[in-house]
């Protein structure tokens, strides 16, 4: 807009404006979706929204309840340290190797000196269940999201590919004019 205003006192300048097309929806739905970094924010879709929401319950539920395994006597005395950690993006309590088979619960990792066990308690397997399922719900989501943009960018490709040729170009005679 500022070089076709100005397209008298640069003629050559403003002739190249006109392939610098607007592009109101790549520009509306890009920042509302992503961040600067790429990542998908939680609004771009009302169902990511509430996948994400249900997932940061779950694993809120999940190691509420893994504090509360950890504070049962009998289960610390299994315990190698009364903490709650992830494996194999499962929530995990450390158990000593010799306990293993008397804690209620799945193997789901060993430590690499085979002292301990990574294991999840059966208590909390069915919410691990429910998280995983939501888990994928969110990749896939944002896999969709992922596509609807690319989808908004491809069918805007050839005027982009000459809007950035035309910015080179006057990007190229600015540095002439500089010079």
């Amino acid at each position: 807009r500022i070089l076709v205003a100005r397209q008298q006192g640069c003629p050559e300048l403003g002739d190249r404006a006109r392939y610098l097309y607007s592009f109101p929806r790549i520009e509306t739905e890009i920042p509302r979706c992503l961040t600067s970094e790429g990542r998908v924010l939680d609004h771009a879709s009302n169902h990511l929204r509430e996948l994400r929401q249900e997932i940061r319950d779950l694993e809120g539920q999940i190691q509420r309840s893994l504090y509360n395994v950890l504070h049962d006597p009998d289960i610390l005395k299994m315990v190698q340290e009364p903490l709650v950690t992830q494996r194999q993006n499962r929530y995990v309590i450390p158990i000593k190797a010799e306990h293993r088979s008397r804690f209620p619960g799945l193997v789901i990792d060993q430590s690499s000196s085979g002292v301990t066990y990574f294991m999840e308690p059966l208590s909390v397997f069915p919410l691990s269940n429910r998280l995983r399922a939501a888990q994928l719900g969110e990749e896939k989501e944002v896999e969709v999201i992922l596509q609807t943009l690319s989808g908004h960018v491809g069918q805007e490709s050839e005027r982009l590919l000459i809007a950035c040729e035309e910015m080179a170009q006057i990007d190229a005679l600015g540095a002439q004019a500089q010079y």
